[in-house]
């Protein structure tokens, strides 16, 4: 039987819009782009989509039906349909409901599925001093390990759903496979510089993790104070435990860390660290570091909203998601 995929949809504004930045702004008109991909080993001939969207500022300008040309088997196509946005006033987001029609599929019932949209924001650069990993772009770098695919990864920002995005660094084990010789990895998420004023610096965030079990793997949070020839641990305050007395990870053994499967995960639970005034004046960096030794992985940290107080350069921070300054009537923006 032939067999039909939603790969992704996107939505675009279009090449006459206010401030051509890639997001459906108000008074804009733009695209809602989908891609299919046909799974079986039979064409699909006809298939045609229908979209509804929950949003009623979100407007399909020429209808709501888009046609899809045969799809082979094992190919993929791509359908455009113009959109337009009316009556949005701060950030607002869309559950568009796609509805596949197509007959050779032979379904007893219909199939649809929901892709979830936000519309109306702009990401301004250097505008806050909480990354919400919900722009983009990010002021923060990773590092670590040289990562070989598709066993190695380095902290990446990852999707929880539409309009929730985190940091996810993982435990990088299960390395037996020929790809990369076992052994020992590391991995860090590091901040800009971030220049501390005469009060106390602090640094809160919202996270989960699950290490490897019984200690051989976990997670530090360090400071530096000379761009990062040399790191301090600040989180010591906020650890479940320690990794054990024999690990290979490199973050050492017996160390203070956020180790094994946390309680309650898979939620997220809130830190917060009082760092005081020993950093007071200086430039500092800040990371988050995993440790893994050579063998056996697990899901790894998720971290969201770090938020960083007591710094005067927030224009170094990081991004933020705003309200969109530009609909056609360019009117003032402002942080939401």
């Amino acid at each position: 039987m032939p067999q039909v995929e939603l790969v992704r949809t996107w939505l675009i504004d279009g090449p006459v819009a206010c401030d051509r930045d890639g997001v459906l702004d108000e008074g804009e008109s733009g695209f809602l782009n989908v891609t299919l991909k046909n799974q079986g080993a039979f064409n699909v001939n006809t298939v045609e989509l229908k979209l509804t969207s929950s949003n009623p500022h979100l407007i399909f300008t020429n209808g709501d039906v888009v046609s899809f040309p045969p799809i082979p088997a094992g190919a993929e196509r791509t359908g455009s349909i113009r959109v337009s946005l009316s009556g949005a006033s701060g950030i607002e987001t869309a559950d568009i409901r796609i509805e596949v029609i197509a007959p050779e599929l032979q379904l007893p019932s219909g199939l649809s599925v929901v892709a979830t949209h936000r519309v109306n924001y702009d990401e301004r650069p250097a505008a806050s001093t909480t990354d919400s990993v919900e722009p983009v772009s990010s002021a923060w770098t990773v590092g670590g390990g040289s990562p070989t695919s598709p066993n190695v990864a380095r902290w990446q920002r990852r999707a929880l759903s539409p309009t929730q995005h985190v940091w996810w660094g993982p435990d990088n084990n299960g390395q037996t496979d020929g790809v990369r010789p076992d052994g020992p990895d590391e991995q860090y998420l590091m901040s800009p510089e971030l220049t501390v004023g005469s009060g106390p610096l602090g640094l809160a965030f919202s996270h989960r993790f699950s290490f490897e079990s019984t200690g051989w793997d976990g997670g530090v949070i360090e400071l530096s104070t000379d761009g990062g020839a040399s790191w301090t641990d600040i989180g010591t305050a906020a650890y479940n435990g320690s990794t054990n007395g024999v690990t290979a990870a490199p973050i050492g053994a017996s160390r203070p860390a956020f180790v094994n499967r946390m309680t309650g995960w898979p939620n997220f639970t809130n830190v917060s660290l009082n760092l005081g005034t020993a950093f007071a004046g200086q430039t500092v960096r800040v990371r988050f570091r995993i440790g893994a030794d050579e063998s056996t992985g697990a899901p790894g940290w998720d971290i969201d909203d770090i938020a960083v107080s007591g710094i005067t350069n927030q224009r170094n921070a990081g991004p933020s998601v705003w309200m969109a300054s530009c609909s056609c009537a360019c009117s003032t923006s402002h942080e939401v």
